[in-house]
Parts: C-alpha cells; structure tokens; sequence
C-alpha cells in the first residue's frame, strides 16, 4: 500500500529519520549490523509489530464500543489494516531472497484461489487448485 504524502509532510518525515538514525548511532555505534535483516534487533521489530497490531485489533478494533459508531469502526478497521501493513513489511523484509520468492508466490496463489471460490461458490479439492495454479503459472512463464 503506498500513501501519497504532501511536500510539506515528506519533508517533515526525512528530516526525522535522519534524527533518528543519528539517535541510534549515538546508543549504538554499530547499529546497522546490530539491526538489520536477519539481525536479533530486527525480530525484535518484526515481533512488537505483530504485538501492536494483535493488541489494536483485539482490544479496539474488537471492543463492542466501536461498533456504536461506524466513522469509529471504519477508522479503527483503517488502523489494524495499518498496522498489519507495518508487520508485514517488516517480517517480509527479515527473510532472505529466496523466502521472500516462497511467501510471494503463496500470496498469489491464495489470492487466486480466493477469487477462485468465490466464482465458483462450492467446496474445493486445495491439492487440485494448487495443480491447476502452477499449470496456469507455467503456461504464462510466470514459474
């Protein structure tokens, strides 16, 4: 999901990610190794993304008192889709390239597969759906 921001806001943002970033070499001279990718650092991220976004959506998005006002629901809804974006992008990019292929591919095929059941509306052979994806897949040179 990509979110057009204003100048002004842009603005606003690279300058705090370059304070951010001195920040974190101020605590944590080595702070790229002891963060990126792969890193004990980045789970950290990975998981307390997944936190937030497990809280929200149990303990607001799911409370009763959202449901008394739907500008209230919509707008709780539009945070936890945030935040699972947040989860995703950051666990998506802690796996290596080739994890990265694998979780790709799943994504399409449920995303098929999904459109699939729906136009059909009965019960599917998922052994059978997955066959006919990768035909489908090989046929066009997509794997």
């Amino acid at each position: 999901m990509q979110i057009e921001l204003s100048n002004e806001k842009q603005k606003y943002i690279d300058d705090d990610f370059k304070d951010h970033v001195a920040e974190c070499k101020d605590c944590f001279p080595e702070f790229e190794d002891q963060f990126k990718p792969g890193s004990h650092g980045f789970f950290e991220l990975v998981d307390r993304s997944m936190q937030a976004y497990e809280y929200f959506e149990h303990y607001c998005l799911g409370s009763c008192a959202t449901s008394v006002d739907k500008e209230i629901y919509e707008k709780a809804h539009k945070v936890a889709q945030a935040l699972f974006d947040f989860y995703q992008l950051v666990a998506l990019k802690d796996f290596d390239t080739e994890e990265k292929e694998k979780h790709r591919q799943v994504g399409e095929f449920f995303d098929w597969a999904t459109k699939r059941i729906k136009e059909d509306g009965k019960p599917v052979d998922l052994d059978a759906l997955m066959e006919t994806w990768k035909k489908e897949q090989s046929d066009t040179g997509v794997i």
